[in-house]
């Protein structure tokens, strides 16, 4: 028998291709098959209560820091103002003229020159230029860049600020060193929530309330 007709062939394959595509499309809108995705862990309320305690703890030991040492930029500006008039007392205060006062005469000299400073901050400064932890604040100094009446006796103010500041540096880090103590116990399974060593309520940085 004769060929079919070419148009007839063309036909047939067209059927066949459109089939084939009705196929692929139900199979592409069939279900897929898969792992289900993993439902997010659920976390103990009592764990975050434990955190959130911690990190509060954490946050007012940290507070409590920084206005420990609120006053130092302010009392800077002022003493760099009055340092001449803060010389002239301490010469004054200075009976034995050797060139060193003691914590209290050092004190005199802060009230005297009506320094900006609480009794607890006065305290610390007097700490902080007592250099050789000898009861001695060594106000008469040479400058080593500040060659001025005073200059010396502004270089001590400075390291005995820079001291200050260190050591509240150090404190902050020890903080956020027991924040991430804290976190990590509590992950562990403990949820005591004693927040790093207790509350720091009296505000000196040392982790008590005061109480004793």
């Amino acid at each position: 028998p004769p060929p079919p007709p070419l148009s007839l062939f063309l036909s047939a394959c067209a059927a066949a291709m459109a089939k084939k595509g009705k196929k692929g499309s139900k199979k592409k809108g069939g279900k897929k098959k898969g792992k289900k995705s993993a439902k997010a862990k659920k976390v103990d309320p009592a764990v975050l209560k434990a955190q959130q305690a911690a990190a509060d703890a954490a946050t007012r030991r940290r507070e409590a820091a920084m206005s420990s040492v609120s006053w130092i930029p302010p009392f800077r500006d002022w003493f760099e103002k009055r340092r001449a008039e803060a010389m002239d007392l301490c010469r004054q205060v200075d009976k034995d003229t050797d060139g060193e006062l003691s914590v209290d005469e050092w004190k005199v000299v802060m009230q005297r020159v009506r320094a900006p400073l609480q009794r607890e901050h006065a305290a610390v400064l007097a700490e902080s230029v007592d250099l050789e932890n000898n009861g001695k604040i060594p106000y008469c100094r040479p400058p080593q860049q500040l060659k001025c009446y005073g200059g010396g006796l502004q270089e001590l103010i400075n390291v005995g600020l820079e001291r200050i500041m260190t050591a509240h540096r150090q404190e902050i880090a020890n903080i956020e060193e027991s924040l991430q103590t804290d976190l990590a116990r509590i992950a562990a399974g403990d949820l005591g929530t004693d927040g790093g060593g207790g509350d720091d309520d009296d505000g000196d940085g040392d982790g008590d309330d005061g109480d004793g």
